[in-house]
């Protein structure tokens, strides 16, 4: 080996964070405790010549890459995206910094609740609540917010804070990772934590101003909003002329004492006679979404049920996220004000009642923005999916067959594809995430497989643009368990299976297979962990036995999800997964069935 691929090969290696971290202090008090590069790097998990590598040897331009995105105001903003490398490092430094936060905020009389912005539990929607049912809403923005926090401000925050006070090696190696070109860059893991340090003193000047003028005050990031309900605005902070409203001398002086800047352009005043918005939510009366933007929104939505394309910024779009992440966006801000309501009882029975009733209610009876946010995920994840879609009976399932196809080259070529140079798993495994749960109904489960078919056979047909690419494919037990599958495939699909019926694949729909597990026992039955050696069933766990009927760990025993996070994922280059060969067989069927289906189409289609 040359001895540039050497000193490269240890560079990369030392660049990693360490797995074997063991830190007793908390995260203030490790902090505290360093005074070299030596103890930075071993607070963060590098060896102490990869975090110099990083920081002094590796060129500058192979540090970042910059680039400009459009503002919905006008103009440009510039990113600088850190390398890989960088943004793993700058990861653990937040971390690190955030953990200093809870610290510091847990201690009495020490909560923010001033700062909305990157943060746990905050959002733009806590941010507008502080703010409803106002005369006054004064609105007003910080101009280049990351820009104007440099390097000297960072190092000196953390040298002189008094809940810091670091060494100086300290606080020059936190602005040495977190800063580009002397400032705070925007698109640093790191920015967000440090940029909330900064500012919480600019915080408490203008929450001390505004509670002596009684006004409430808040910030999300670089916008700053005052409200009062008092017949007059204070003239401290703002006054209106002939011109306008502009800043009063008060607000002012305070935000360019602490090196802030105003943005010219970006001072309004808003009055209760008309539409009041902060941070984009209306909160005239409770906090909202526009109406004009939920009805942009649901024209949106019909686009691409019609047509598969919609257009937003005036420019014709077919991807997924960004219509994704305004309904999420929607959802989540009308549903939790009824939630949050909910929670602010003090009644336990009658928070109680209220829950069951929420939850009823959302089932039988949902919101406008619920049954669109369905269908939305309904279209993306069983309509239109991107590639080949596995559902199994839980997430432990897909770490099995995601394992099994890595360790059993024989089914590579049919179960992976080429990308960018490197081997990938052609299919798409279902992510059962508490959204999955809350809309979709999907949390694990043969029951929720017997939903999944009955919301197939009723939806799937409303779609007129249904392009049904890749097949659906749910992968379930071949046990009594799944007798509630069974039913519906025979009476809404009139498919006919049961424990002792043995075909590679059932096909209910154009895009929909369910796949069974292969027969294990006298009767036909069997569930997917059989597959495994069966001593591998007996591997004990502090002193608990394996039982595959529970995901959870009880008393005495533990469950699937422990069966698949603390023996199959560690130990996976050791375990034989050859008998999963006739599963992955079966998956890779269902691929070819519907690659034929889809071909014989075509000509069709074009006649």
């Amino acid at each position: 080996m040359s001895a540039w691929r050497t000193t490269h090969a240890a560079h990369k290696s030392a660049c990693k964070p360490s797995l074997h971290r063991c830190n007793p202090l908390s995260a203030l008090q490790s902090l505290k405790q360093v005074k070299t590069l030596h103890d930075m790097a071993h607070l963060l998990g590098y060896q102490p010549s990869g975090l110099s590598y990083l920081l002094y040897k590796l060129p500058v331009g192979a540090k970042y890459t910059t680039f400009t995105i459009p503002k919905k105001s006008g103009g440009v903003r510039q990113i600088d995206a850190p390398a890989p490398r960088i943004k793993r490092l700058q990861r653990e430094l937040a971390k690190i910094l955030y953990k200093c936060i809870a610290e510091i905020e847990a201690q009495p009389g020490r909560k923010n609740t001033l700062s909305h912005a990157f943060r746990y539990g905050h959002s733009i929607l806590t941010n507008a609540k502080a703010h409803r049912k106002r005369r006054y809403v004064l609105n007003l923005d910080l101009q280049d917010f990351f820009p104007t926090l440099n390097f000297g401000r960072v190092r000196g925050y953390f040298l002189k804070n008094r809940d810091f006070l670091l060494s100086e090696k300290a606080g020059t190696l936190i602005a040495q990772i977190a800063c580009h070109e002397q400032t705070l860059p925007q698109g640093s893991p790191c920015s967000p934590v440090i940029s909330e340090l900064l500012a919480h003193f600019l915080d408490i000047r203008l929450a001390t101003l505004a509670k002596k003028h009684r006004c409430t005050y808040t910030r999300y990031a670089d916008d700053l909003t005052f409200s009062t309900n008092q017949k007059d605005f204070p003239a401290a902070l703002a006054v209106e002329t002939e011109a306008g409203w502009i800043l009063g001398d008060g607000i002012v002086q305070k935000i360019q004492s602490a090196h802030f800047t105003i943005h010219p352009s970006k001072t309004r005043m808003q009055l209760r006679a008309r539409r009041q918005t902060v941070t984009g939510l209306v909160v005239n009366e409770k906090t909202n979404v526009r109406s004009d933007y939920y009805k942009t929104a649901r024209a949106m939505v019909d686009s691409l049920f019609r047509t598969g394309t919609y257009v937003i910024d005036g420019a014709p779009e077919t991807a997924l996220a960004p219509i994704e992440g305004i309904l999420n966006h929607i959802y989540h801000v009308r549903e939790s004000v009824i939630d949050a309501a909910i929670e602010a009882e003090l009644d336990p029975e009658r928070k109680k009642k209220r829950k069951s009733e929420r939850a009823k209610a959302k089932r039988e009876t949902p919101s406008a923005i619920r049954v669109l946010y369905h269908r939305l995920l309904f279209y993306k994840h069983f309509i239109a999916p991107s590639q080949p879609v596995l559902l199994g009976e839980g997430p432990t399932d897909s770490i099995y067959i995601k394992t099994a196809i890595r360790r059993l080259p024989a089914y590579h070529a049919a179960l992976t594809e080429l990308k960018q140079g490197k081997q990938v798993q052609r299919l798409d495994f279902f992510r059962y995430s508490k959204q999955a749960k809350e809309i979709l109904q999907l949390g694990g489960g043969t029951g929720d497989f017997k939903y999944l078919l009955t919301a197939y056979k009723k939806f799937a047909p409303q779609y007129k643009h249904a392009p049904m690419a890749h097949p659906v494919i749910l992968l379930i037990d071949n046990d009594s368990g799944s007798n509630p599958v069974f039913s519906v495939m025979a009476s809404l699909f009139h498919v006919t299976a049961s424990i002792k019926t043995d075909l590679p694949f059932y096909k209910l729909a154009s895009n929909l297979y369910v796949v069974k597990s292969p027969p294990v026992e006298l009767d036909g039955s069997s569930y997917i962990e059989q597959f495994f050696d069966p001593a591998l069933l007996t591997t004990t766990i502090d002193g608990k036995t394996f039982n595959p009927n529970k995901e959870h760990e009880a008393a005495g025993e533990y469950g699937k999800v422990w069966f698949a996070e603390k023996v199959i994922r560690p130990n996976e280059a050791n375990i034989d997964f050859t008998n999963f060969g006739p599963i992955l067989a079966r998956i890779a069927a269902v691929l070819e069935d519907h690659a034929a289906s889809k071909a014989a189409v075509l000509p069709q289609a074009a006649q």
